[in-house]
Parts: C-alpha cells; sequence; structure tokens
C-alpha cells in the first residue's frame, strides 16, 4: 500500500511525519470482516509504502485516517483465496464465516440443524483456503462422506460419493439412521494430505408406521380386508402430514419367515401421512404384514388369522 500527503491542486507531496490509521473496508462501504494486518502507520516526509494483509477474499478498499480527520480511500479491488488448503464441511443451520477471526476454528458460525433418522438432507463440501475462503477454480478431488453410524455405506446414501469438486463446491444429499448425534467427516481421497473437517448432525427419533389390520379376513379379493397405514411422529403421537412417500407390503408368517402365498397390493403410497390399502391375500395361513420404505423404516402388523374365501368340492374320475 502506498500513502502519499498531497497538495490539492498541485499534487505535490507534503512533507511532513504524521500518525494514520488504516483500516479497510467492504465494496458496500460496510467495516471489513477479515483480519486486518496494519492498522496503523506513519508517514514519513509525507508518504509511506507498507505490506498489508487480510484474511477474507471480497471486494474491499484501504482507507486511512489521521489526526485531523483528513483521509483517503483507494480505488476498490479484489483480494482472492489463497488456493485449495484444506475441505470445510457445512451443514443446514451453519453459517460460512471465511477470514473472520472469531470464527478462525471452524470458519462457520451457528448450528447445525436437527433432522430425524431416515430424513434426507444435504451437506456441503467446500474446498477453501487456509483461513476458509472458497477456492472457487477448483474442479478436482474426489471428495468421500463418512458417518460415524454408517449410513453412508448403505446403497445410493448419499446421493453421490467420491467425487470431484466443481468450482469449489459439492453438496450430498443422505440420509443418517442412528439417534443421537453422528458425526459426518469429508475428505479428499486424491489428496490426503488436505486436512479434513467433521461436522456433528443431532438425530432425532425416527417416525414409525402403526398398521391396523382386521383379526380375520378370509383369501381371495372379495371381499378382501383393509390395511390401514399411518407415519407417526414418536414425539407427538400425531401422523407426519408432510409424508407422501412410497411404501412397501410383505407377507410374513407368524415366526416372520416368508410367508408362501401372495398380497395383492404389494405397494401403495402414502399422501399426508397416512393410506387406507385395500388388500387381499390368496393362501390360507396365518399372516403378518411387514410394511417398510426407501428410508430403511419398517413394522410388522399383528396376525392376521387368514380363513377360507369359501369351500367346493373337486371331484376327478
Amino acid at each position: 500500500v502506498s500513502v502519499r500527503l498531497q497538495d490539492i491542486d498541485t499534487q505535490t507531496i507534503i512533507s511532513e511525519d504524521r500518525p494514520v490509521s488504516v483500516q479497510i473496508f467492504n465494496s458496500l462501504g460496510g467495516v471489513g470482516l477479515g483480519t486486518v494486518g496494519v492498522t496503523s502507520h506513519r508517514l514519513d516526509r509525507g508518504q509511506i509504502n507498507f505490506a498489508q494483509s487480510y484474511t477474507r477474499a471480497e471486494n474491499i478498499y484501504v482507507t486511512v485516517t489521521d489526526s485531523t480527520g483528513l483521509s483517503g480511500s483507494s480505488p476498490v479491488f479484489n483480494v482472492d483465496d489463497d488456493g485449495y488448503k484444506r475441505l470445510q464441511i457445512v451443514a443446514p443451520g451453519e453459517i460460512v464465516e471465511a477470514g473472520v477471526a472469531s470464527f478462525d476454528a471452524t470458519g462457520k458460525s451457528g448450528a447445525p440443524t436437527r433432522y430425524r433418522s431416515g430424513e434426507v438432507f444435504p451437506l456441503t463440501v467446500r474446498a477453501v483456503d487456509q483461513y476458509w475462503n472458497l477456492s472457487d477454480t477448483t474442479s478436482v478431488g474426489r471428495v468421500r462422506l463418512v458417518a460415524s453410524d454408517n449410513s453412508f455405506a448403505l446403497p445410493g446414501n448419499p446421493n453421490v460419493n467420491f467425487v470431484p469438486f466443481v468450482n469449489g463446491r459439492r453438496t450430498f444429499n443422505g440420509f443418517l439412521t442412528d439417534e443421537g448425534t453422528v458425526t459426518v467427516t469429508s475428505y479428499d481421497d486424491d489428496d490426503v494430505a488436505k486436512p479434513e473437517q467433521a461436522v456433528a448432525i443431532p438425530v432425532d427419533p425416527p417416525y414409525r408406521y402403526e398398521i391396523t389390520v382386521p383379526a380375520n379376513a378370509s383369501t381371495g379379493s372379495n371381499p378382501g380386508f383393509l390395511i390401514t397405514v399411518k407415519l407417526i411422529d414418536p414425539t407427538t403421537g400425531n401422523v407426519v402430514p408432510t409424508a407422501q412417500n412410497r411404501i412397501y407390503l410383505t407377507p410374513l408368517l407368524e415366526n416372520l419367515a416368508v410367508a408362501n402365498g401372495t398380497l395383492g397390493v404389494p405397494e401403495s403410497q402414502v399422501v399426508d401421512g397416512a393410506k387406507v390399502i385395500p388388500q387381499n391375500y390368496d393362501m390360507v395361513e396365518n399372516i403378518r404384514i411387514r410394511v417398510s420404505d426407501d428410508f430403511g423404516r419398517e413394522a410388522i402388523s399383528d396376525v392376521i388369522i387368514m380363513d377360507t374365501g369359501g369351500l367346493y368340492y373337486q371331484v376327478t374320475v
């Protein structure tokens, strides 16, 4: 940074020694949130050159002010990031605080949002410099997420894994299974020397299915029987009104072995958290019905005693 005390008309340097304060502002005029290396200096015969540093990648300008109130500002210029040095993982509820000294440990403020076991949510991994500034030219690496409950080892969870950055970012959509706190850690498998970062996600108990079935039913499609499936919030006991997911129905024997017959409706979809399903079964054997979904949730009904839908004699000669 070069500072000159000049005459307003002739632009000649005024040879005075004056102390000046040094401030950095962002392009909107707000005080820069990054750490400023030099905050004061002294003119030597009306001028000074000094090396300045700033930790936040953004458009800024430098202002100097002396004790008389006289001030001057540089043009706006851009401070770039210092390149890809480490990984940062950001969960919903967290805010990136790049270059801010009070958040130097993680580069983030806020706290991760609570999620339900089995509930899909996004996680964003960023390629950042040593001050947590985004290295937005980075489109390399092989970014991998690992969850402490091993849920990210399930097929298709998260939606992608072992993928490169795109312009310094990569967003993953996945779900966790264990209740309590689950730690998710980001790695770059193409450069294991890059420091990883982890985030602790609070996980609430999963929603559970409540299945209502008749104690007795007849085989065949006429009249069949009704199954009521509800997705319940275990905390409140209420139906989850936002649930619109697909469910799968599987017949089991009383001892939970696979049943011998076939259900007429093997899959359906809850609407606003509930579904009444006209159902039928084609074997005379007592069964239970397992309800499962794509999020790993499942429940098993009480026993249904299957009676014959009618008798006849078969006579052969």
